[in-house]
């Protein structure tokens, strides 16, 4: 008996990583963390809108599976298939921002934060520190976005959902679904404001899309974290107040 009791409780743990490598069990796991983020962006929460809970699942599940491929650090990174992805990522970034400031100034509603997702991101870090009564707990805010949500969702979304899916399909379908599910998680952050920012939340999700593509290809090709996270995070700048 006690030797199909240890049987069990040794295959138990198998079967969940195997559950969790399945395109199903990715899909699911990650619309659930979408949830979870969406439930600590609203501005009733504690810690609202830190999404802590999010961010440590982040960590857990990639590093519990193995999924990741950091790569090695000192390791010359191959320079073409950066340069391709840096380049996809700033023609499209340049491309939109100039068809989006042009509807923006069309109809007279440039720095509008209802309208204009700069806008609204800004208005994110001033409402923080207006119900926190504290510029400081804004700053961590923004300390937050720019350092740590870059490496966990890397992480995550490059290292366990591209990568995992990558394993048993085809590059587009794998940086398309990771990048889609990363890309509705955006819409989480303008939550926290009153009255909730759709336009630029919707913008913020069509516009994350591609360059989610672009950085999977450039982890398929470098087959480095490190890369993609020092870009995710060199992205994340401009969100800074100006």
């Amino acid at each position: 008996m006690a030797m199909k009791e240890q049987t069990i409780n040794t295959a138990a743990p198998a079967d969940l990583k195997l559950k969790l490598k399945t395109k199903e069990w990715i899909i699911i796991l990650t619309l659930g963390l979408t949830l979870l983020s969406f439930i600590e962006s609203l501005r009733s929460f504690p810690w609202s809108p830190f999404i802590l809970v999010y961010v440590m699942v982040l960590f857990v599940v990639p590093l519990y599976l193995k999924t990741y491929r950091f790569g090695q650090f000192k390791k010359a990174w191959p320079i073409k298939p950066i340069l391709i992805g840096l380049i996809g990522i700033k023609v499209w970034q340049t491309a939109y921002q100039f068809v989006y400031d042009y509807f923006l100034e069309s109809y007279g509603v440039l720095g509008n934060p209802n309208y204009d997702l700069f806008k609204a991101t800004n208005a994110l870090l001033n409402q923080t520190a207006e119900k926190y009564n504290s510029v400081i707990v804004a700053a961590v805010l923004m300390g937050f976005t720019i350092l740590i949500i870059p490496f966990a969702e890397e992480l995550y979304y490059r290292g366990y959902v591209f990568g995992t899916l990558r394993e048993n399909s085809g590059f587009w379908s794998a940086a398309l679904i990771s990048s889609s599910l990363l890309a509705v998680r955006h819409f989480a952050h303008l939550l926290f404001i009153q009255p909730f920012p759709v336009i630029p939340a919707s913008i913020w999700v069509l516009s994350t899309i591609p360059i989610g593509i672009g950085l999977a290809y450039i982890y398929d090709q470098t087959k480095s974290l490190y890369a993609v996270i020092l870009i995710h995070f060199l992205l994340n700048v401009p969100i800074l107040p100006r």
